[in-house]
């Protein structure tokens, strides 16, 4: 056996003609041919991300019944396949060498501004700030570089010279570029911020679009990617930041009809894909939290996985789905089904159209003792065999 599945077996002697069976039809429908007028999906699964189906390589592992066998019923032991949600740790990222203590206006998306009832006002570089929840507004503006350094109050020239010494806090939104990363501290309630330099990493905002001229937090709404946005009083730049949860990771803004996936941990990076055979397609996102039994999780193939912020404001749940080869992968017992003659399966109709029925199904792969001497059909991804499946199915 190879790594892609099962060798077929050619022998025609497994496949006899039943007097009492519907003929098999010789193809889909017209309306089930897939884009590229395919009627079936090829399987083709290795170690890493899925890759596209062959249209003409073998698809599961299909075995006709020589004759029929006692009624059997879903697996105790198996039965649906387990879902192992991911909950991603999150780790505090190390701040670098660049240390710059100083304040800036918090921004959020739109739905963020919402929750906080109006854009939140603040300042930097020596400006006063008033607090939101304060019906009086900002008093006068000291000189920003009006700050001195020296032992007493007194800072005339012991020499006789007139010449002050004076320091200037760096203002980080002036100086910052495409591409750098900051940490924020402070919650999405803050008047005040702080941001520091910092590594892109899991936790960190990454700059990924500057709007120049303007103090104007909103200036960041049309950046699909925009997580939060900062400005300070002291620049007229706004800057437009995205948060990352895991370096790397692509997964985290899929949206729903996306497909995603990533290595089988709880930690790894996992990016947005291709929606092949093996590949998860987004069926519900969750902004806000991180809760795996968000996800109803009633379906073959199913399974959350958890994003978890240091604010929860960043929080997101995905609840996946695995992309079967065909609609066998996702039958339960009893159901109808119409298996074509490239061994494919398709929801019948209803079952006065079906020519077979599931009579049973496991978790286990190639484990065709299961539906003793029923047909079956068996497949696994090899990155996630806890959603393959052995299926039992009679003519009807």
């Amino acid at each position: 056996m190879d790594a892609n599945g099962p060798n077929r077996d050619d022998d025609t002697s497994r496949k006899p003609e039943k007097d009492d069976k519907k003929p098999r039809p010789s193809g889909r429908p017209a309306d089930a041919e897939d884009e590229n007028g395919a009627a079936g999906l090829g399987l083709s699964f290795g170690v890493g991300a899925p890759q596209p189906a062959d249209p003409a390589g073998a698809g599961p592992d299909v075995n006709v019944p020589s004759g029929e066998a006692a009624s059997i019923g879903l697996d105790p032991d198996h039965g649906v396949s387990s879902n192992i949600p991911i909950a991603d740790a999150q780790f505090q990222i190390p701040v670098g060498d660049q240390v710059v203590p100083v304040k800036a206006v918090l921004g959020l998306t739109l739905k963020g501004w919402a929750a906080i009832g109006g854009i939140l006002i603040a300042g930097a570089v020596g400006i006063s700030v008033a607090n939101a929840e304060d019906d009086t507004g900002p008093g006068p503006s000291p000189d920003p570089t009006s700050e001195t350094t020296g032992f007493g109050g007194d800072t005339t020239d012991v020499w006789g010279g007139e010449e002050t010494a004076e320091y200037v806090e760096s203002d980080p939104v002036a100086e910052a570029a495409i591409g750098d990363c900051f940490d924020v501290s402070g919650d999405i309630a803050d008047v005040e911020v702080g941001i520091e330099s910092t590594y892109c990493g899991a936790g960190a905002f990454e700059v990924i679009d500057i709007v120049e001229g303007t103090n104007d937090l909103s200036a960041c709404d049309a950046e699909e990617d925009n997580d939060q946005s900062v400005t300070s009083t002291v620049t007229a730049r706004v800057l437009c930041l995205a948060y990352i949860p895991i370096d790397g990771d692509t997964a985290y803004r899929a949206q729903l009809g996306e497909c995603v996936y990533g290595p089988n941990d709880y930690s790894s990076a996992w990016t947005i894909s291709d929606c092949d055979t093996g590949a998860f397609e987004v069926i519900e996102r969750y902004e806000g939290e991180s809760d795996a039994d968000a996800c109803a999780n009633d379906s073959y193939g199913d399974r959350a996985r958890t994003y978890a912020a240091t604010d929860s404001y960043f929080d997101v749940t995905l609840c996946l789905r695995i992309i079967y080869p065909d609609d066998l992968g996702y039958a339960e017992q009893y159901t109808c089904m119409v298996l074509y003659e490239d061994d494919s399966f398709e929801y019948a109709d209803s079952c006065e159209t079906a020519n077979v029925r599931v009579v049973g199904r496991t978790s286990d792969y190639e484990a065709s003792g299961f539906c003793e001497g029923y047909g079956w059909s068996t497949w696994q991804n090899p990155d996630f065999p806890e959603h393959g499946y052995t299926v039992c199915w009679e003519w009807y």
